[in-house]
């Protein structure tokens, strides 16, 4: 058990920066993807940042 923990917590980590690639290609407009929708805002659409400042603050999850 001990040895398949360190492959079974790799899998998971490069999952999780396969979809941080995809949301950020999504927000530096490299491609669309429908369930990434383009937003500009922050904090539940109470702050819009626009274009450049969600490239500043990146892609939320």
């Amino acid at each position: 058990m001990n040895r398949l923990l360190p492959y079974a917590g790799s899998i998971v980590l490069v999952g999780d920066g396969i979809v941080h690639l995809l949301g950020t290609a999504v927000y530096f407009e490299l491609t669309e993807v429908a369930e990434f929708p383009d937003k500009t805002t922050l904090l539940g659409a109470a702050v819009n940042v626009g274009d450049v400042g969600m490239r500043v603050f990146g892609p939320s999850g």
